[in-house]
């Protein structure tokens, strides 16, 4: 399936799916990923269940997970 073929409703389901199993493989808590990233921990659940965020939350996410390049590439 190509990204042309989902709804911005799947893609951000997709991308949250993503965050959560590279925070699982860090073997990070929501609090840890949390408190590293400076990003809510109310706000990083609510991204993990329903792919909703800003994009400067989700950013810092990604810079803690190491997921920033490709974002940037």
């Amino acid at each position: 399936m190509t990204v042309f073929m989902l709804t911005p409703w799947e893609i951000q389901k997709h991308i949250a799916k993503q965050a959560q199993e590279k925070r699982l493989s860090l073997n990070f808590s929501q609090q840890t990923l949390s408190d590293r990233s400076g990003v809510s921990f109310g706000v990083l659940k609510k991204f993990e269940q329903t792919g909703k965020i800003s994009l400067e939350s989700l950013l810092k996410i990604a810079l803690v997970l190491g997921t920033l390049e490709p974002i940037l590439n």
